[in-house]
């Protein structure tokens, strides 16, 4: 695959391919003749021919093929057979007449006739066969650009939906907290300072380590559970194995988790309560989030466009590396994410 790439990349080295490969097949022909007086000459002069009829065949000829005309080009490469063996023989006698060439028996015309037309046609199934294998090198090629760049695009596309979805949130909640604790409010401020610091810093990377993450979540969890401190019990737990902390992961990914479920905790009876975990094994993260909500009062619309858009995301980055597990009973909402290293 990787020596496909090349050949395709760089047009030198495809060029080079085919000199090299013409030279061959003109030293097994005339391996023999090249110790006569004139054999080099001769080898030179079919190493011509060759070339320039490889040549225009892959220029004029091989794009009757990608265009579907199937009798146009079988049309077409005889015709251009037929052309050169004529023009090779007409050399031949020319060259014969003044002296380069040993004479020529009348009995092996017909032996040269045969040797052109075979010399000749002999290289267009190769070139066939080469221009059908870099074709498909070079669509497979594009389809992983085409992903690449899909990717990038959707990419891009989800963060710029979680930065003004989590800062509207957070403004939200500094607007609340400026009527019932404004003594707080300069600290709330600074603190959410901090929270898009890591934004800014962070947000326009692709992957961070999983301490810088744990940091930034343990950030919000403080901002948050400050502000709703009076009716709302916060509970997170981090443990993670050393090992796991260099782990590499998409930055802003787990927030998404931890934002739903202060937004949509509501008091259950006489609970109300937003846990968070994450803790490893020896290949699996594992992030649980756990929240009490009232069915009533949570729009299902809104929650399933956040979570599609997490998914597609998880998708796009981790593909058959993680597992995304949904639980919704009467009053409690609880997620698992499972990511493999």
């Amino acid at each position: 695959m990787k020596i496909g790439k090349l050949i395709i990349q760089y047009a030198w080295l495809r060029e080079c391919l085919l000199f090299l490969f013409l030279v061959l097949v003109t030293f097994l022909n005339e391996r023999e003749d090249f110790y006569s007086d004139h054999g080099w000459v001769d080898g030179v002069f079919i190493f011509v021919l060759l070339y320039l009829h490889v040549q225009l065949h892959r220029f004029s000829i091989l794009p009757l093929l990608d265009r579907g005309k199937y009798f146009f080009y079988v049309m077409a490469s005889a015709l251009l057979v037929l052309l050169f063996s004529v023009f090779a023989l007409t050399c031949d006698f020319y060259f014969t007449n003044v002296g380069w060439y040993d004479e020529i028996a009348s009995g092996s015309i017909g032996y040269l006739v045969r040797f052109y037309l075979f010399s000749f046609s002999v290289t267009i199934p190769l070139l066939v066969a080469i221009h059908s294998v870099f074709k498909q090198f070079e669509q497979q090629i594009k389809r992983e650009r085409d992903k690449a760049l899909l990717r990038e695009m959707e990419l891009n596309l989800l963060k710029g939906q979680t930065n003004p979805h989590f800062l509207f949130n957070a403004l939200n909640g500094l607007y609340g907290l400026s009527l019932e604790k404004p003594d707080v409010l300069p600290d709330k401020i600074l603190q959410l300072a901090e929270i898009m610091r890591y934004h800014v810093q962070w947000g326009n990377v692709q992957w961070i380590g999983l301490k810088q993450e744990i940091t930034y979540l343990s950030q919000y969890i403080d901002f948050e559970s400050e502000r709703r401190g009076a009716y709302v019990e916060v509970d997170y737990h981090f443990a993670v194995e050393p090992n796991f902390l260099n782990m590499e992961i998409a930055p802003m990914l787990l927030i998404f988790f931890v934002e739903n479920a202060f937004k949509h905790v509501r008091r259950v009876e006489s609970a109300c309560f937003v846990r968070i975990e994450m803790h490893s094994d020896r290949e699996t993260l594992l992030f649980e989030v756990e929240n009490t909500y009232d069915p009533k009062q949570t729009n299902p619309y809104s929650l399933q466009t956040g979570i599609d858009n997490v998914e597609r995301r998880l998708a796009i980055l981790y593909r058959d590396k993680y597992t995304l597990d949904m639980q919704s009973d009467n009053s409690l909402f609880k997620i698992a994410l499972r990511i493999r290293s």
